[in-house]
């Protein structure tokens, strides 16, 4: 969330549509990386898509990226709100 936190400090005025693209892109990012990391090389099997439609080695699906896109949009908002309670 810090690299979105960082663009969304550039950019704040950036759009609904936009921010919800940045915040899936990201969020799958590092969610397939920990997830090859965790469930792949360290065998843990924490998470498992293989039974979702267009999975990525099971670590990654659309579905759930759908739902990183929609959950960004508003936790991005109460970023920015907290960071301008908090910096002043």
């Amino acid at each position: 969330m810090s690299i979105m936190f960082m663009i969304l400090q550039k950019h704040r005025q950036i759009g609904i549509v936009y921010r919800g693209l940045l915040g899936a892109v990201v969020i799958t990012a590092v969610e397939f990386v920990a997830g090859y990391i965790v469930n792949i090389w360290l065998d843990l099997k924490i998470w498992d898509y293989s039974d979702q439609k267009w999975n990525l080695m099971g670590q990654i699906c659309p579905l759930y990226s759908l739902f990183w896109c929609i959950l960004s949009v508003p936790v991005s908002k109460i970023c920015i709100k907290l960071n301008t309670i908090y910096d002043g």
